[in-house]
C-alpha cells in the first residue's frame, strides 16, 4: 500500500531510468548511474545518493536533507532547501539553471558547475572539511559562515550578501 508523504524508494541495480514522480524518501544506490529523461525530479523527504543522478530535461528539488556521495546534472536549477551532507567527493551541474544550496557539512569535497549566467546562492552555510569550488557562475552568500579546506572560485562573480558572514578556508 502507498502512503502519501512517507515510504522511501530505492534505486538499487545497474543503470536506471526513474519516472518524472514526486519522491517521498529516495535512496540511489547499486552499481551505476541513475537518470530521469524527462520531466522534473521531487523529493519532500529526505534524497540520499552514492551514484551518479542525472535529470536531463529538467530540475530537481528537495526539501527535506540531503546525503550526497555523487554527482548529480541536470538542465534546469537545483534546489536543495534541506540541510545537505556531501560525504565524498561529488559534483553538482546544472547546464541551464540557478544551484541554491541551505546549509552544507561533511568530509567530503563539492564541486559546484552552474551555467555562467546562474547563481550558485547559500541561503545558510557551508562547512566541509573538503574544497569548495565553485566552478562557474555567479556565487552569492546570504552573511552564512562558509569553513572549507580550500575555496576556488573559477569565473563567474564572487558577491557575499552581507558582512557579518565569517569565512574560514
Amino acid at each position: 500500500t502507498f502512503t502519501h508523504n512517507s515510504g522511501t524508494v530505492i534505486f538499487n541495480g545497474t543503470t536506471q531510468n526513474m519516472a518524472a514522480v514526486s519522491y517521498y524518501n529516495l535512496q540511489l544506490v547499486g552499481t551505476d548511474a541513475k537518470t530521469l529523461s524527462s520531466g522534473d525530479l521531487s523529493v519532500g523527504g529526505v534524497l540520499t545518493t552514492t551514484k551518479a543522478l542525472s535529470v536531463t530535461a529538467g530540475s530537481l528539488s528537495v526539501t527535506g536533507a540531503s546525503s550526497i556521495g555523487a554527482n548529480i546534472s541536470t538542465t534546469g536549477v537545483q534546489t536543495y532547501t534541506g540541510d545537505m551532507t556531501v560525504s565524498a567527493t561529488s559534483t553538482l551541474t546544472s547546464l541551464n539553471g540557478s544551484i541554491t544550496l541551505n546549509n552544507v557539512v561533511g568530509s567530503g569535497s563539492l564541486t559546484v558547475n552552474a551555467a555562467t549566467t546562474t547563481t550558485l546562492t547559500v541561503l545558510k552555510s557551508i562547512g566541509i572539511s573538503g574544497s569548495l569550488t565553485n566552478a562557474g557562475g555567479s556565487f552569492i552568500t546570504n552573511g552564512g559562515a562558509i569553513t572549507a579546506g580550500g575555496l576556488i572560485v573559477n569565473g563567474g562573480t564572487f558577491n557575499s550578501a552581507s558582512a557579518a558572514g565569517t569565512w574560514t578556508i
